[in-house]
């Protein structure tokens, strides 16, 4: 934090933290500078109230979300686990989003559980490229592809998510919860687990 402090043109600069402790993926003691300043930031103003709902319900937790939010679409888990059937899948989403709803790839993005290297996509799917290069992907000249991990602090109007089997140390439901955040329009999941289907479906009051 004192190198940071540093980094300050000014020398009495502002200086802001923002944080989310259902984020802390490491688990690691969270130290923060001492100040008097301290606000707590409580609605979700990122993802549609559909989404937020999902996001509370993996965590356990109920987030709120301000009056102007959209209502917005129930994350789409679809069963599959294939490495065919993802590349499939993907393409037929890409081609959807892109091509017939016009929506540009620089709004759009699919995480995996794995690494690049070890995932079943590469470099392509369908007749989109995929990237993990922030400003190719800003111009729209590809779609992004990334581990979930390495997307933290992004998001995209349009999230695929795959690879995604039982929940592990190393992937936890913190680490779904992050994944799932970064949609902030709509979200799919490619996964044959029923744990991570019971997750990200919000119950209905109605239903007890």
């Amino acid at each position: 934090w004192t190198a940071i402090e540093y980094l300050h043109k000014e020398k009495n600069g502002f200086f802001y933290i923002f944080y989310d402790r259902a984020q802390n993926l490491f688990g690691r003691k969270l130290l923060f500078p001492s100040t008097d300043a301290h606000y707590d930031l409580g609605d979700n103003c990122r993802n549609t109230k559909a989404i937020a709902a999902s996001c509370g319900n993996v965590i356990g937790a109920e987030i709120s979300t301000p009056s102007f939010s959209p209502k917005g679409e129930a994350p789409l888990v679809v069963k599959n686990s294939k490495a065919e059937d993802i590349r499939n899948q993907c393409a037929s989403i890409l081609a959807h989003s892109i091509g017939n709803e016009k929506i540009n790839p620089s709004r759009i993005a699919i995480l995996s559980t794995r690494s690049p290297s070890k995932s079943c996509l590469k470099s392509r799917v369908g007749n989109y490229d995929l990237t993990d290069d922030v400003a190719d992907w800003h111009k729209g000249k590809a779609v992004w592809f990334s581990s979930v991990r390495a997307f933290k602090g992004l998001e995209a109007d349009i999230l695929i998510l795959i690879e995604v089997d039982d929940f592990t140390d190393y992937f936890t439901k913190h680490d779904l919860y992050v994944a799932a955040s970064r949609a902030r329009h709509r979200l799919v999941v490619l996964s044959e687990r029923q744990a991570v289907q019971e997750a990200l479906t919000v119950k209905s009051k109605d239903s007890g």
